[in-house]
C-alpha cells in the first residue's frame, strides 16, 4: 500500500473553475483507477469551534470562524501498491495538470511542484459512508 499527502500552492486560490476541475479529476479517478482505494481533495479551513485541551469548551471567537483563504489544496491518497499509483500517475491527474497549471505556482521548471509526504500505513479504516454514500 502507499499513501501520501500531496500540498500544491495555489497562484489566486480556488475559484469556480478551478473547483469544478478538482471535481472533474476527482470523478475520473474514481471511474478510472480501481487501484485508487482513498482520494481526498481539501482546501484549507477554519478552526473547528472547539477549545484546546482539557476542557474542550466551545470557542466563540469570530476570528476562529472566518474563512482561511485557500493558498494551497491538499490531497490525502491510498493506493493498492506500486503499479496503482504509476497508473495514477499517468492517468487524469497528467491531463489535469497541464491543462489548469496556471492556478499553480511554478517553482519547477514552468511546472507545478507539490510539497509530498510519503506515509507508512500501519492502521486504516474507512468507515463506507466517509464520503456521503455507501458507495
Amino acid at each position: 500500500m502507499i499513501a501520501l499527502v500531496s500540498r500544491w500552492k495555489l497562484r489566486d486560490g480556488c475559484p469556480p473553475p478551478f473547483a469544478a476541475a478538482l471535481e472533474e479529476l476527482t470523478t475520473k479517478v474514481r471511474a478510472q483507477e480501481p487501484g485508487t482505494l482513498m482520494y481526498s481533495v481539501h482546501v484549507p479551513a477554519p478552526h473547528p469551534p472547539i477549545g484546546p485541551p482539557p476542557e474542550y469548551e466551545v470557542c466563540t471567537d469570530p476570528d476562529l470562524a472566518q474563512p482561511i483563504p485557500p493558498t494551497e489544496v491538499v490531497f490525502f491518497e491510498v493506493y493498492r501498491d506500486a503499479d496503482a499509483y504509476g497508473e495514477h500517475l499517468r492517468g487524469a491527474v497528467t491531463d489535469f495538470m497541464l491543462q489548469n497549471r496556471d492556478y499553480f505556482h511554478t517553482p519547477w521548471l514552468g511546472h507545478p511542484r507539490p510539497e509530498t509526504t510519503y506515509l507508512d500505513p500501519r492502521l486504516l479504516f474507512v468507515r463506507p459512508d466517509i464520503a456521503g454514500n455507501d458507495a
